[in-house]
C-alpha cells in the first residue's frame, strides 16, 4: 500500500472553529458552556452546543437549506480541511468522502417517526425523511465539491471514526482516488442524550450523575493524499489503525494493550491522544495505556469538547496532527475506546519517513 499523508484538516466544535483556538481551549481547559436539553421523559440533559453562526457558510449551500445541523456540521469541517490541505477544485471534485457515525441524524429522524406515531403512517414528511438516512451528510458534501468519487459511510461506536480512515487508506491503495475526505459528524438530541445518561455512559440530570462525560455536537475532517508532498512537516499514516472487540469491561485494558503493543515497534511515542472523556471507561483505557506507556504525556480533547462519538474520534486525530510543533520529528499514537464493545488506535509520525 502507498504511503499515506494528512495533508490537511478541520473542525467544528462547541468551543469553535478555528484549529488554534480550539486547541488553546484544550491545552488550557476551557470547556464550553453547558446547555441542557429537554429529553421526551422530562430529564434535563447537559449537552455542548454548536453556535449556528460557525457553519453560516455551509447552511448558505441551497442544497441544505432544510439539512438536519449533522450535515452542516460535517460540510464545514469538510471545507475546512480541503482548504487547508490545498487541493484544488477539480482535485477535490475527484477525491473520496468517507463519512463516520455513530447517532446520524437523529433530529429529523425523532420528528419524522413522532408524527408517524401520533398521526400515522401517511403522516411522514418526505422533507424529513431524507435527513434520517445514515448517508446524507456525505451525499451533501459530495454534491458540494462536485465530486463524482465513491461516498461511503460507516456507522458504529466512536472507533468508527478510526475505522473510516482505514477506508480511506484502502481506496487510495488502490489507485481509484488520489485524494480521500474522510470525516465524522454528530448532533444532539433529548432522546439520545437521555439514552446515554440512562446506561451511565454520558452525564445525566442525577445529583451524582455516574459519568463526567457531556454529550457534545461536532464534526472532524482530515484529507488523505500519497504525495508529492514535504514529508519532514506532513503527519504519515504509519501504523493502523488497529481495531478490536471486547466483551464487557473487564476485556478493554487487555484489548487495549494488544493494540498498543503492535504499535510500539518504534519505541514510546511522543505524545498519546485518547479517548479519555470522564466516562466510568476511562479508567480501564488509562490502564490499559500506561501498562504499555507508563511515561508518555496523554492529551484528552473530548474531557474539553465533549463526547461527539464518531465525530470526537476524528477530532483526536486533528489534535494530534496539530498539537505538537512542526520543528521536529515526532511521534503520536491515538487510541478509541467505543461504548459499542471496540477499541481502536492508530501512530502518525512525522519528518522521519523512512520510505
Amino acid at each position: 500500500m502507498k504511503t499515506s499523508f494528512i495533508l490537511g484538516s478541520g473542525w467544528v466544535t462547541p468551543s469553535g472553529r478555528g484549529i488554534s483556538d480550539v486547541i488553546a481551549s484544550i491545552r488550557e481547559e476551557r470547556r464550553p458552556f453547558v446547555s441542557h436539553e429537554q429529553a421526551p421523559s422530562g430529564a434535563s440533559i447537559p449537552t455542548y452546543r454548536i453556535a449556528s453562526d460557525l457553519t453560516a457558510d455551509a447552511a448558505a449551500f441551497p442544497r441544505l437549506r432544510r439539512s438536519s445541523k449533522i450535515s452542516l456540521f460535517a460540510l464545514s469541517a469538510a471545507i475546512d480541511a480541503v482548504r487547508n490541505a490545498g487541493l484544488t477544485t477539480e482535485e477535490a471534485a475527484r477525491m473520496g468522502v468517507v463519512f463516520a457515525a455513530s447517532n446520524g441524524g437523529v433530529i429529523y429522524t425523532r420528528r419524522f417517526f413522532e408524527n408517524v406515531i401520533r398521526d400515522g403512517a401517511g403522516a411522514g414528511s418526505p422533507l424529513l425523511f431524507p435527513e434520517t438516512v445514515y448517508n446524507s451528510p456525505a451525499s451533501h458534501i459530495a454534491a458540494y465539491f462536485k465530486s463524482d468519487a465513491p461516498a461511503f459511510t460507516f456507522v458504529g461506536d466512536s472507533c468508527t471514526g478510526l475505522d473510516a480512515i482505514s477506508a480511506g487508506l484502502e481506496m487510495l491503495g488502490t489507485g481509484e482516488v488520489e485524494h480521500c475526505l474522510v470525516l465524522g459528524a454528530e448532533e444532539v438530541d433529548g432522546i439520545s442524550a437521555d439514552a446515554y445518561a440512562r446506561t451511565g455512559l454520558l452525564a445525566g440530570c442525577e445529583q451524582k450523575p455516574k459519568s463526567q462525560a457531556v454529550s457534545s455536537e461536532g464534526a472532524g475532517a482530515i484529507v488523505l493524499g500519497s504525495g508529492p508532498i514535504d514529508t519532514g512537516s506532513a503527519w504519515r499514516i504509519a501504523e493502523g489503525p488497529f481495531l478490536s472487540v471486547y466483551e464487557g469491561r473487564a476485556e478493554i485494558g487487555d484489548a487495549l494493550r494488544d493494540l498498543l503493543l503492535r504499535l510500539k515497534s518504534s519505541g514510546s511515542p511522543d505524545l498519546i491522544v485518547a479517548s479519555l472523556s470522564g466516562s466510568p471507561l476511562d479508567g480501564d483505557e488509562r490502564g490499559g495505556l500506561r501498562a504499555v506507556f507508563p511515561d508518555t504525556p496523554i492529551v484528552s480533547p473530548k474531557s474539553v469538547l465533549g463526547e461527539a462519538m464518531a465525530a470526537a474520534a476524528i477530532q483526536q486525530v486533528v489534535t494530534a496532527c496539530n498539537w505538537l510543533l512542526p520543528s521536529r520529528a515526532a511521534e503520536v499514537i491515538v487510541t478509541s475506546i467505543g461504548f459499542g464493545g471496540h477499541v481502536a488506535a492508530l501512530r502518525l509520525t512525522r519528518g522521519c519517513v523512512g520510505d
